[in-house]
């Protein structure tokens, strides 16, 4: 393995410091000088089943950073996180880590290994483990062997969502059942031209990812979430069934975003958000996000945004209010027609 980092031994995990320098290994320094040294055994980490997994990042040598995730009885949540020497054709010198952390208050663990998988670089997706020690499947965890998955959540055979009269739900059905508006329609087009322009891939319009981009922009619209000054367009209110948040412009409430489309729908991937709010035009609304470093790299796959492939896509606009989503998962539901007039 590379010098420095993190080694194996034993029975027991043990953390080391790296000597590595530049940005991406200074990325990696910051997640080891977190972690405590602990006392993990082998059959403890292979309670660890699902893998949050990141782009690979160079750090004296090529290395695959994963991690792992599993919810303890006493409510803490115990981390695995494994390094792979990308040149060798099997596993034997995986270097292992773990440590445990407190959530934020009101975090799933789904949303804590998606934060700390950010801290570490630009996340690839949520996968099976390779060895087979079981998975994660359902939104981050395990379910029960009663219980069944429905939209990355555990439900037993004979539970069922109760709505309440005095707090109705303000999302529509998981199931998939929208349209797009001529305003939507156009923004949609100019996307796709603006890639085309780039030499980039179309991206499929998705039911899910509409679903989630039209709920947003009626809460934008309706309840003004980002109304705080620390609040940007990407936040969304209480007042509906989904976790609130301010989304502040430092991205410490990323995965409020990321998790929105398996929160509102069955889509099981991360989604990415593109806002904007003033006047419904097109043209406008891609001028801005085009002369705007962080949405044009989105759009276009640029900076960090270069080794993703946008799978789907989504759109909402209404009232002034403007937002594309894109997604690495395709979504197997039928694109949603222009609404009928």
């Amino acid at each position: 393995m590379a010098e420095g980092g993190m080694v194996w031994e034993g029975d027991n995990v043990i953390v080391v410091q790296s000597d590595s320098t530049g940005s991406t290994g200074a990325m990696v320094d910051r997640v080891v000088r977190t972690l405590k040294v602990a006392e993990v055994s082998t059959e403890e980490l292979n309670r660890t089943s699902g893998y949050l997994r990141t782009e690979p990042i160079r750090v004296n040598d090529t290395l695959n950073v994963r991690l792992n995730v599993v919810a303890t009885d006493s409510g803490r949540v115990e981390i695995a996180g494994e390094m792979v020497d990308l040149r060798q054709s099997d596993f034997d010198d995986w270097t292992r880590v773990a440590w445990n952390e407190t959530p934020r208050r009101g975090a799933g663990v789904w949303a804590f290994m998606t934060e700390v998988g950010q801290s570490i670089g630009s996340v690839a997706g949520y996968e099976r483990d390779p060895r087979l020690m079981g998975s994660f499947e359902c939104g981050g965890r395990r379910c029960a062997e009663d219980e069944t998955c429905q939209g990355n959540v555990c439900q037993a055979p004979d539970q069922e969502a109760v709505a309440s009269a005095e707090e109705p739900d303000r999302t529509p059905s998981r199931r998939t059942r929208v349209c797009v508006s001529g305003d939507e329609q156009a923004l949609i087009e100019s996307v796709r031209s603006y890639r085309t322009s780039e030499n980039l891939p179309e991206v499929p319009l998705s039911g899910a990812l509409t679903k989630v981009a039209q709920t947003h922009v009626r809460d934008l619209a309706d309840e003004a979430p980002h109304e705080d000054s620390q609040c940007n367009l990407h936040s969304w209110s209480d007042e509906g069934s989904w976790s609130p948040c301010c989304y502040t412009d430092d991205h410490a409430n990323a995965s409020c975003m990321w998790e929105k489309p398996s929160e509102l729908t069955d889509y099981t991937g991360t989604g990415y958000e593109i806002a904007y709010s003033g006047p419904p035009d097109a043209e406008r609304i891609m001028e801005q996000w085009q002369a705007s470093l962080g949405h044009d790299a989105v759009m276009a796959n640029r900076g960090q945004w270069t080794n993703f492939t946008w799978r789907a896509m989504g759109v909402g606009v209404v009232d002034g209010f403007a937002v594309i989503w894109f997604g690495r998962e395709e979504d197997p539901s039928e694109a949603p027609p222009l609404c009928s007039r």
